[in-house]
């Protein structure tokens, strides 16, 4: 993606049990080589969605450029290209993940 694009991400929950439900999925983005230390995971977004039992529903979040920025090195506010995992889940330590790069 460039610094002026918005790339979509997206996920289908499911519930599986026999009552309804709330779910949270939670967007995670890890920053693979940046000047300045970076979470492993660092949330960047959330959604409430509300499902009936057996129903499913498709969750989405866009990605842009300030989503990506940080205090770098330089004390500078702002992204760096480069790689960045990102992960849609319901916690912060499972699920798998896409891979995307900014290119500035």
């Amino acid at each position: 993606m460039t610094a002026d694009e918005t790339i979509t991400v997206k996920c289908t929950v499911k519930n599986v049990g026999d009552k309804s439900g709330v779910a949270m999925p939670e967007l995670y983005i890890r920053d693979m080589a940046a000047s300045q230390v970076r979470p492993v995971r660092e949330l960047k977004g959330y959604k409430k969605i509300t499902l009936s039992p057996g129903e499913e529903a498709e969750v989405e979040f866009e990605i842009n450029e300030p989503m990506l920025r940080f205090h770098t090195a330089s004390g500078k506010f702002d992204s760096e290209a480069g790689g960045f995992r990102v992960w849609i889940s319901d916690n912060a330590e499972s699920g798998n993940y896409a891979y995307f790069k900014l290119i500035k």
